[in-house]
């Protein structure tokens, strides 16, 4: 059975201007992205689903305000613990699941992330600010 997040609201865009488009090695159409609502001291749980193809490796680049963990298909991949740079990742393209655990300390919240499979944060992902068992892998 495979994990549903059907209840899991679409994405917010985070439009504040502290943080621009920094870190500036992910490209401007990645969004800043969170859960609706207040973002001071909250952890959300981000994910999309993927669509493999049989190729190449995907790379990019992923960051988070302030702590998180990126994983691919139930796998972490990298951590992060700083919203001033970017954290490489690589994966294969028959991947199925992206996903963040994301915890804001205070202020402002947001995770932001590109790929090479044409993949870039936005109001496609789905959140919440509650994982279940299986949230970060397909089922």
């Amino acid at each position: 059975m495979r994990f549903d997040d059907s209840n899991w609201q679409d994405a917010t865009i985070q439009t504040h201007s502290a943080w621009g488009n920094n870190p500036t090695d992910i490209p401007r159409e990645a969004k800043w992205i969170w859960t609706a609502g207040d973002t001071s001291d909250t952890q959300v749980y981000c994910r999309r689903r993927l669509h493999p193809v049989n190729g190449d490796v995907v790379s990019g680049r992923v960051t988070c305000d302030n702590f998180a963990e990126f994983f691919v298909d139930g796998q972490l991949e990298t951590s992060t613990d700083t919203c001033s740079v970017s954290y490489p990742v690589s994966f294969p393209d028959t991947s199925l699941i992206l996903a963040f655990d994301c915890r804001n300390k205070d202020g402002i919240a947001g995770i932001r992330g590109s790929f090479t499979n044409g993949v870039v944060t936005d109001s496609s992902w789905r959140c919440s600010t509650s994982a279940p068992e299986g949230w970060n892998k397909l089922g």
